[in-house]
């Protein structure tokens, strides 16, 4: 079973189950694929594989096993398939960032 919420969510999915996609557009171009989670406008929206994650304005990934949140020109996380997330300082705001 699939959960999609919000104008055009998840609406080219014809396999896979267990994906959540809340927010317009949300996983619209995703096909199949399981247990993927996109949250936020276009989040997830050309998604390939399984076991993603993206929050965010239009976060993309591609494969499998990906965490991306932010936005599609600055990402606090972007996608890394092996969900090794290195975090430093970020300068005068105390957000983190990748290294």
């Amino acid at each position: 079973m699939n959960v999609a919420i919000g104008n055009g969510a998840a609406r080219n999915i014809n396999g896979g189950g267990c994906n959540v996609f809340l927010g317009k557009y949300a996983g619209s171009g995703v096909t199949s694929g399981d247990n993927n989670i996109g949250l936020g406008y276009a989040s997830a929206g050309d998604a390939t594989g399984s076991h993603n994650i993206t929050i965010g304005d239009s976060v993309q990934v591609t494969g499998s096993n990906n965490l991306a949140i932010g936005c599609p020109t600055s990402r606090l996380i972007p996608g890394y398939s092996a969900l090794t997330v290195t975090l430093t300082d970020y300068p005068r705001t105390g957000i983190l960032k990748p290294y």
